[in-house]
This record gives C-alpha cells, structure tokens and sequence, in this order.
C-alpha cells in the first residue's frame, strides 16, 4: 500500500512539473499576464525595389518557458501584422498564429513581430495608423494556461527625418559621423537609391569618416541595442 501511496504522489508530481510557465518579456523585463506596453519607435529599411524604403514596427517582444516546450502564439489586431517566432514566417493578417514554436528551458525567442508599410522613396512623411495588439501564448501540452499582453503601437507620422534617434549617440561633424555608443553596433550609410556606401562595425567613441562622398542627402542606420536612424546632409 504505501508503495502504490508513493507512485502515486510521484505521478501527480510529474503531472505537475511538466506544466510549462510561459511569459513574455520586453527591454528585459518579465511582464505579468494581461500587461499592457506602448511602442513608438520605428525603423527605415531598404525597400524590396531600389531606391524605396519601407517603415518598419518592431517592439522586440520575446517569449520564454521554464521548461522546454513546444507553444502556440496567437495575436489580434486592428492591422495586419506578421511574426517570425521560431523560423518561418506568418503571412500578414489581422489574425496570425503559429502552433510549432520551440522553447528550451529559460532561453528567451523574440517573437520578430512586425508591422511594415511602404514609405515610398523616403522624401514626404507616412501616416502609421494606431495599432492596438493581443497575444497570446500557452504551451501545446495545457491549451488552458495562457498568457497575454497587450501592444499600442503607431498613431504617428513617420518620417526619415523625424526617426528617433539618439543625437548624443551619432552625430554628423563636417564629413564625419561621429558615435559614442556602451557596446557593439553597425554603423552603415545609405544613398537614397536604397545603395550601402559605407559600413562599419564600431564601439565606444569613434567616427566613421565620409569624405569621399559626394555632396548630398544620405541615410543612416546604427543597429545595436539602442540603435539611431535618420537623413545626413553632407555639404
């Protein structure tokens, strides 16, 4: 009897080990169930076709499970939007889901959710529509226990000149861009045909020197953990 007794616990304990916790995470922080974020920054990205642009929201929110899983990530919203969780792509629609996304135990996947429309060649300012999101995520082996947060997003004009950028962090002297960054990043600029005419990985304080350019209008790019876009004028 007390043997029966004893698996019997260790069944019921096993039960409950393997009822996966999933959260998400955003600018490091653990956000409980039914959270609400606001996002309003975006990003200027090469178009497909030369010499287009497109504007692109990415609020850089990540899923993790205390133990390795296989989840379900399903998202509402008001526009059409698209993620790439685990590796392929979701068509954009105002109702993407994805049931085969792998976690292992305590290792964070960004959910590489994005909302895109076309700028043209860059030259006059987009209307970003407010954009009001749910997702919603649970572990395949217990539907029941999900959890959710909420995005706001857009409700801007967006601009290659108005992109937030953090002027102390990448500035233009004379032909020279000069940076001060904490960590690694990837300083490129940008002709307005969409062409890369200068790239460089850069840290710390530095400058990237731009004197055999042209005069002109460009467009730069610093990527990293808090990256910078916008137009250089180069006289």
């Amino acid at each position: 009897m007390k043997k029966l007794l004893l698996s019997a616990v260790l069944c019921s304990a096993g039960v409950l080990a393997g009822q996966a916790t999933i959260t998400f995470q955003y600018q490091g922080e653990t956000l409980p169930t039914g959270a609400e974020i606001t996002y309003t920054g975006y990003e200027a990205l090469p178009g497909v076709t030369v010499g287009t642009w497109e504007y692109v929201l990415n609020p850089k929110i990540f899923v993790v499970s205390d133990e390795a899983t296989t989840i379900t990530i399903q998202m509402e919203s008001n526009e059409p939007i698209q993620f790439c969780a685990g590796g392929t792509c979701t068509p954009a629609s105002k109702n993407p889901s994805k049931n085969d996304v792998q976690l292992k135990a305590g290792v964070p996947v960004d959910l590489l959710l994005e909302y895109i429309t076309d700028a043209g060649d860059g030259s006059e300012g987009v209307d970003i529509p407010s954009i009001t999101l749910m997702i919603s995520a649970y572990p395949n082996s217990n539907p029941t226990v999900k959890t959710t947060v909420w995005v706001k997003m857009g409700g801007f004009l967006a601009g290659v000149d108005s992109l937030e950028a953090d002027m102390n962090s990448v500035t233009l002297k004379g032909k020279s861009l000069v940076y001060n960054l904490t960590g690694a990043s990837q300083l490129s600029v940008y002709s307005l045909s969409g062409k890369i005419v200068a790239n460089e990985s850069v840290s710390g304080n530095g400058s990237l020197d731009l004197s055999a350019l042209p005069s002109g209008v460009y467009l730069y790019k610093l990527t990293g953990k808090k990256g910078a876009s916008g137009k250089l004028v180069l006289k």
